[in-house]
């Protein structure tokens, strides 16, 4: 028989079980390798546009360069 007629009381603690930090993705703006100029980040209006044009595309953000050299050279985006 107890001792006492009293309930003990629980005194567990319920722990936060979530992600202790959130993650940032952070995204290199590229560049052109021939003249060093950054490409700027399309607008939705510019991403509208591309959708547009090629169907098959279903990227969130897209880059678009400020130069001319994307006509001379194949290989003109660096990150």
């Amino acid at each position: 028989m107890p001792k006492s007629k009293n309930r003990r009381k629980n005194s567990k603690v319920k722990k936060y079980s979530g992600p202790k930090y959130h993650k940032v993705r952070t995204i290199k703006t590229p560049y052109c390798k021939h003249c060093n100029t950054p490409t700027k980040l399309a607008t939705q209006e510019e991403l509208v546009k591309a959708r547009n044009i090629d169907p098959t595309f279903n990227g969130t953000f897209l880059f678009l360069p400020q130069c001319n050299c994307y006509e001379q050279h194949e290989d003109w985006m660096a990150i």
